[in-house]
């Protein structure tokens, strides 16, 4: 039998550091024993049934706790977002497989049992001495949902064989150690959240479990002595306009979901010369795939890319299709193929340019427009902080193309001649619309759809 989350976390030293805060910290007997709570908790509850439980709860010890626990018991945990409203949310409760949903505050409560589901508030679990029991490798151990950028968001399951070969990758990667303490760049329920913590524990690390993510308590990093996170780019944007990037002692700060601006890189180098910048590209279903390591960034070569692949993965493209095959990944087990409905090219380096959705190509006079390509050389000119592509219907031509610009000096004539001068005429967009701010998923991702609606 391989290897589990509970192997690994048994594997720490039981006084080590495993769970920091600013109010309090866990050594990882403390954590075990929490966990060993969580599941004297879980038995008493109504789960008959359950296909997983899910967790609308922001990040913190106890949901870690929990996690745990339901990875040790066969009985994950699955977070979604404490934010949904009633049309994101409803499609993922059904009373027949998720009986049992933990929350943080009433009117979520309220919202649970208009879905027939029983909702129950994280409490906070005791100390208690009593093993664990150790799954298979093949059980489940926690539960993602994908962004739902193109639709319902699907179940993720995630087994301990393939996050335990996510953990030994990504602690290889990030060069995390016993003394690393690691914070998650978003919400639990996201890859970046729950998927990196985990990450962290298994390796060996500290981590700090902070609501909101990494930037949202960036103050409390410093304190925390925090040294490795995920920022995406807009993030690591608005913590150099307010000059704070420099405040928390970090050595490695990896970023995805988008691609980050030349001007931006460099400006993040010149901040904080000592810190590692890696870029990872993956999804909820395989994640990482690519990566581009800090002497690129450094040398400013594929900046337009997402990198080469990781160790031990094999990518390929189908059609134009990226699909991926590898040990890691919780969308494709036993060496199926990933598909991941990105469509790429490769360069002579190996390294891979995205060029878009499969959905969100846009056929302007009969010719394809691919928006990430697009969205790529614009973000090159010095005045565009941000900008998102999208196609709108038309009458002759089948769709024009729409871009909106985030940057308050931005001068859509300027930026439309100097975009013709880099490309063909029909890629060039043919309205130009500003907006102080793109909407994104919890991920990081651009929202096309809400820029249609």
């Amino acid at each position: 039998m391989g290897e589990t989350l509970l192997d690994l976390l048994r594997a720490r030293p039981r006084t080590s550091l495993a769970v920091v805060t600013p109010q309090m910290r866990w050594s990882t007997g403390e954590l075990l024993e929490r966990a060993a709570g969580a599941a004297a908790w879980l038995a008493g509850q109504p789960t008959e049934g359950a296909l997983h439980i899910p967790l609308l709860v922001p990040s913190a010890p106890d949901a870690l706790a929990l996690t745990v626990a339901g990875a040790a018991l066969g009985l994950p945990v699955a977070p979604l977002n404490p934010r949904s409203g009633p049309a994101d949310l409803l499609p993922l409760l059904d009373p027949g497989l998720t009986p049992l949903v933990v929350v943080d505050e009433g009117s979520l409560a309220d919202l649970v049992r208009s879905a027939g589901c029983q909702p129950v508030l994280l409490p906070s679990f005791p100390r208690l001495t009593t093993p664990l029991p150790i799954p298979a490798d093949t059980d489940v151990a926690l539960v993602l949902h994908t962004s739902g950028t193109t639709g319902v968001p699907k179940r993720v399951p995630g087994r301990h064989r393939e996050l335990v070969a996510r953990i030994r990758l990504l602690a290889g990667i990030l060069g995390l150690t016993p003394a690393s303490i690691v914070t998650a760049g978003s919400p639990l329920h996201h890859i970046a959240g729950l998927g990196q913590l985990l990450v962290g524990l298994g390796a060996g690390s500290a981590v700090a479990p902070l609501p909101g993510g990494a930037a949202a308590h960036w103050a409390e990093l410093a304190v925390l002595g925090a040294t490795h996170t995920i920022l995406v780019p807009t993030m690591l944007h608005d913590l150099l306009e307010r000059g704070a990037l420099a405040d928390a002692p970090l050595e490695v700060i990896q970023y995805g979901a988008a691609p980050m601006a030349p001007a931006l890189v460099r400006r993040v180098i010149d901040s904080l010369p000592y810190v590692r910048l890696i870029q990872l590209y993956g999804q909820t279903e395989g994640s990482p795939l690519t990566w581009l390591d800090d002497g690129a960034h450094r040398a400013g070569t594929g900046l337009d890319t997402v990198g080469v692949a990781l160790p031990g993965v094999e990518l390929r493209l189908d059609g134009q299709e990226v699909v991926a095959r590898a040990a890691h990944l919780f969308g494709a087990v036993d060496g199926a193929w990933l598909h991941t409905g990105d469509l790429g090219t490769f360069d002579e380096e190996g390294r891979l340019h995205l060029i878009g959705r499969a959905g969100d190509r846009i056929v302007r006079g009969g010719e394809n427009v691919d928006p990430t390509e697009v969205e790529a050389l614009i973000t090159g000119h010095p005045s565009v902080h941000e900008v998102a592509i999208v196609g709108i219907p038309d009458e002759r031509l089948g769709q024009r193309i729409r871009a909106y610009v985030v940057g308050d000096e931005v001068d859509f004539e300027e930026v439309r001649v100097w975009t013709r001068a880099r490309t063909m005429g029909f890629k060039v967009p043919d309205e130009w619309v500003r907006i102080p701010e793109l909407p994104r998923s919890p991920a990081g991702k651009v929202l096309r759809r809400a820029l249609l609606t």
